[in-house]
């Protein structure tokens, strides 16, 4: 296999292999002077006894790599070298084997050749289906894309020559955390595999999620030279993930999805101590909503309070609607004291919001820190009773809960209030 300099990439002999990196070495050109130049200047696929065909196309380089063929001269020069006995032998066996092996030695190129050629073809079937259905690109060590497949490119909305030249933040999501990046960056650029989701958007404003894997390359001194990324659309997969976590009316988390929330948060709890409190509230005097200025009013109310839950919570808190006019907010490192400030604002927001029926609105709220060895079920419970110890004091009032929580081996669901 030889370059376009004519510089051995391989060849049988490994003393020639390696010609362009390794000094003193011959080159193609040096065995084959005339040749040689016919091979590399001229559009041919023979000149004198050597064969070659390209396989450029199998590799996104500049290198126009080419194989040489070349018979196996030392074979015929033994054959040439037979003594006479040796020639009478082969009178002899001439006479019974020519045939078949005139067959053979006319068929074993010929056969070699078409194997060769069925190879390639199939390799550059596979090139092409990976290109077309499989999201990747390749970047230098500073993370400027260098190529990029056509997959990639009809997913992203970019000609390859936009994408060439820059990084991948062309395509990176605005709302993406700097965290997430900074973290990806840090992997890869100690020679490790990074492994994560991610969303993007389009040339075009469409926002879309991948599955990426990320994998550095290295040299023979293990020097990272590029990195080659990988990706999966799961955009799909998120909508569904969504429908299915997602309160139809309020958008905020439902009450499936805020159970599974809780569990993890009480898992986090018993094996990394990691104090995490809770907030259940409900709106006053709701039903007399309902009745007086309808149900789609109500729902107007209910949207209105999630908002202004999910705008005036942190970023690392879970907003879910617990179920008709209640509501759950899950604060993780919150111990009760810090939860309790944040439910006072909460409902300090509540009373000056403006309601779609054109009335204040108020909510009473309840809440509790999860306890050594307290269950979901029993968490819950604490923080329900301190809401309805807010309505028994007039509503429009927080609660926290009180009382240690028992050790509960029992498993229970969530209290239904």
């Amino acid at each position: 296999i030889i370059d376009k300099d004519g510089e051995f990439i391989y060849h049988p002999n490994h003393e020639l292999s390696w010609s362009r990196y390794l000094p003193d070495k011959q080159n193609f050109l040096d065995l084959f002077p005339i040749l040689g130049k016919e091979l590399l200047i001229e559009d041919t696929t023979k000149a004198g006894q050597l064969t070659y065909f390209s396989i450029a196309t199998q590799f996104h380089n500049q290198e126009q790599l080419r194989v040489i063929l070349q018979p196996n001269q030392d074979l015929l020069s033994r054959l040439t070298r037979r003594n006479a006995f040796a020639a009478i032998v082969i009178a002899f066996t001439v006479i019974f084997v020519s045939i078949p092996l005139s067959w053979v030695a006319a068929m074993v190129p010929a056969k070699l050749q078409e194997q060769l050629h069925e190879t390639l073809a199939a390799l550059r079937h596979t090139t092409h289906m990976l290109d077309e259905n499989v999201m990747s690109s390749t970047t230098d060590s500073a993370g400027v894309i260098v190529t990029a497949s056509h997959a990639f490119c009809e997913t992203t909305g970019y000609k390859l020559w936009e994408l060439k030249g820059n990084t991948h933040r062309i395509v990176r999501h605005p709302e993406t955390p700097d965290e997430l990046c900074k973290n990806l960056w840090e992997t890869i650029t100690q020679g490790k595999v990074w492994h994560g989701e991610m969303q993007n958007r389009t040339k075009s404003g469409q926002d879309y999620w991948v599955n990426i894997v990320i994998t550095p390359e290295l040299d023979s001194e293990n020097n990272i030279t590029g990195y080659t990324q990988i990706s999966q659309n799961i955009t799909n997969q998120k909508i569904i993930e969504t429908i299915s976590n997602t309160d139809t009316l309020t958008h905020l988390y439902n009450r499936r999805r805020i159970d599974e929330l809780l569990a993890e948060q009480v898992e986090l709890f018993e094996r990394y101590q990691r104090p995490f409190s809770i907030i259940l509230l409900d709106l006053d005097h709701f039903k007399q909503v309902n009745d007086t200025y309808g149900h789609q009013k109500g729902d107007a109310v209910l949207i209105c309070i999630a908002s202004c839950l999910q705008e005036h919570t942190r970023r690392v808190d879970f907003v879910g609607r617990w179920g008709g006019e209640e509501f759950l907010v899950i604060c993780p490192m919150t111990e009760a004291s810090n939860a309790e400030i944040l439910a006072e604002h909460l409902r300090s927001l509540i009373g000056q919001a403006e309601s779609p029926t054109g009335t204040s609105l108020s909510a009473s709220f309840g809440v509790a820190q999860c306890q050594d060895g307290e269950s979901v079920h029993k968490l819950i419970g604490r923080a329900d009773s301190a809401l309805y110890e807010a309505k028994d004091q007039g509503r429009n009032c927080v609660v926290l809960a009180k009382g240690t929580a028992t050790q509960d081996s029992d498993v229970k669901a969530p209290l239904t209030t």
